[in-house]
């Protein structure tokens, strides 16, 4: 698998206050990785994947399922958060009593 399919081309959309649809981010995007402006191998499958990425943020049903992936991403990661804090908390007690 090339880095490219890895990648997640949302992310360059998305920052700290949610995903940021602008087309003028999408348009400064895409001539950096067009296929005719980028000399890199994998430059034709970044801006596919970049050119769908923006596609789907334009379609209202897309853009609902993608920021409820996203919200349910980031209440994962606060969940493990808390809970490796908790884990943490209990070792320290469990040596402090010991």
């Amino acid at each position: 698998m090339s880095e490219i399919d890895k990648f997640d081309c949302f992310d360059l959309f998305y920052m700290s206050t949610g995903l940021l649809f602008s087309p003028c981010r999408y348009w400064k995007l895409s001539l950096m990785v067009h296929p005719d402006k980028c000399s890199h191998p994998q430059a034709h499958q970044a801006f596919v994947k970049l050119n769908k990425a923006f596609k789907d943020l334009q379609d209202p049903d897309k853009r609902k399922a993608l920021d409820e992936k996203i919200k349910l991403k980031e209440e994962q990661e606060e969940f493990k958060a808390e809970l490796k804090a908790m884990k943490e908390a209990a070792h320290r007690k469990r040596l402090q009593e010991a």
